[in-house]
């Protein structure tokens, strides 16, 4: 998977931007100036997660309504796709993949990203969840079945143990 090109919009401390990004690309600055700000809104675009925070509206420029991010990029298969997502102070979420309305599941049997940052180091130095959680991240790549097939695990376990709790 390669990213052509990334359009961002009123998210965080950044107006407006776009990047074409179909050769190396280098992003340097001084702190505060944005640069992690474009690594998030490229996660959020590809996974539909921040890897900085779990409330999405924290994204959204101060003073603005919504924040949205567009990119292209060349899918699994090698064909030119166009994703967009776009957030609002409501919490509502718009995921369009090639102008259609879409899920986060959708999205990411388009592409599946991974960050590494400090905080991974927890997959090294941390217990064997985070390093299965890493595992299971490197097979949504390889095998989009497995995603599927753990989505309804993780389903089937949650509705077992909301069962047990109420002595079913």
């Amino acid at each position: 998977m390669k990213i052509k090109s990334v359009d961002l919009s009123n998210f965080r401390n950044i107006e407006k931007i776009s990047f074409d990004l179909s050769h190396k690309f280098i992003i340097k600055g001084s702190n505060g100036s944005g640069k992690t700000s474009v690594l998030e809104a490229c996660n959020i675009l590809l996974s539909g997660r921040s890897f900085r925070t779990s409330d999405i509206k924290d994204c959204i420029k101060n003073g603005k309504k919504n924040f949205f991010i567009k990119c292209s990029v060349t899918d699994f298969e090698g064909f030119l796709r166009e994703i967009s997502i776009g957030y609002d102070v409501s919490g509502n979420k718009r995921i369009l993949i090639d102008g259609i309305n879409s899920s986060r599941k959708e999205l990411l049997n388009i592409v599946f990203p991974i960050v590494h940052t400090p905080e991974d180091m927890e997959i090294i130095s941390g217990g064997p969840k985070s390093r299965r959680d890493f595992i299971d991240r490197i097979c949504f790549m390889e095998n989009r079945e497995y995603f599927d097939d753990m989505t309804e695990y993780i389903r089937f376990i949650r509705q077992k143990n909301s069962a047990l709790k109420k002595g079913n």
